[in-house]
């Protein structure tokens, strides 16, 4: 006899993994939520391009402070690499030579000033003669030449006392800008010339200028097809320059930028 061998129910093997199921405990996984979805209307509207570039910074003013007189430095009135602002003193030039030249042209104006008043006194005096012939035409002319000459000195001597006062003023070298300086090229002690080397460099660093060179192709990136089919005549790109500010929380934004050209 040939033995045949019985598959299990279908209710059976339903009935068995049910079973199997209650005796873990395992729960069905909970569903996620759906997604939020916010819709909004499609506008055009200009968009920034944004390009990434090596740059140069640079100061956008960096004086050579010389000095005007010459003389002995006496003083060194910073440190280097402060920062100083415009108008504050540097250096101090030995004054007493200059003070004592201002006092001689103060005592030559003084000189010719009274000279002018006799001058112009006797002129007078010579033009009443000369109305009543008293004294000859040629005298009285004289006279009034000689109290004009005496006014043309008295101004020279104005002149120069203001040019006293004004080397005088330049014995203390001060900053034309703010900024920060740089190394003292001439310490205390030096006899410095009129006019001649520098005696420090000021760099202004706020703002302060960012020159760095742009590439063509870029820059035209997103344009139309005719214009993408008429590259721009220079390879090298657009050199841009941008004025940066620099505060204690750090760089701000540009407040010069580049754009391009019309057109591109």
């Amino acid at each position: 006899m040939t033995a045949t061998k019985r598959r299990p129910a279908p209710a059976l093997m339903l009935l068995a993994a049910l079973l199997a199921l209650a005796g873990t405990g395992a729960k069905p996984a909970p569903k996620s939520p759906p997604a939020p979805v916010v819709t909004g209307a499609v506008k055009v509207q200009p968009a920034p391009l944004l390009l990434n570039a090596v740059g140069t910074v640079e100061p956008i003013e960096s004086v050579a402070v010389r000095p005007q007189v010459g003389g002995v430095i006496t003083r060194v009135a910073f440190a280097e690499g402060d920062d100083v602002a415009a108008g504050q003193a540097l250096f101090q030039i030995d004054p007493r030579p200059l003070q004592a030249a201002l006092e001689a042209a103060q005592a030559q104006l003084a000189r010719d000033e009274a000279q002018a008043a006799n001058a112009d006194a006797q002129s007078d005096r010579y033009a009443k003669l000369a109305a009543k012939d008293y004294v000859t035409r040629e005298q009285a002319d004289a006279a009034r030449t000689q109290a004009d000459v005496f006014r043309a000195a008295v101004q020279a001597d104005r002149s120069a006392v203001e040019q006293a006062k004004l080397n005088l003023a330049y014995a203390t070298v001060s900053s034309p800008v703010a900024g920060r300086t740089g190394s003292v090229l001439v310490k205390k002690g030096n006899v410095v010339t009129a006019n001649g080397g520098p005696l420090v460099v000021v760099n202004q660093l706020h703002p302060i200028r960012v020159v760095f060179a742009v590439p063509a192709e870029p820059t035209c990136r997103g344009c139309g097809a005719t214009r993408r089919a008429a590259p721009w005549p220079s390879t090298r790109g657009p050199r841009a320059t941008a004025v940066a500010s620099r505060s204690r929380a750090g760089w701000s934004s540009w407040t010069t930028p580049w754009t391009a050209p019309p057109g591109r």
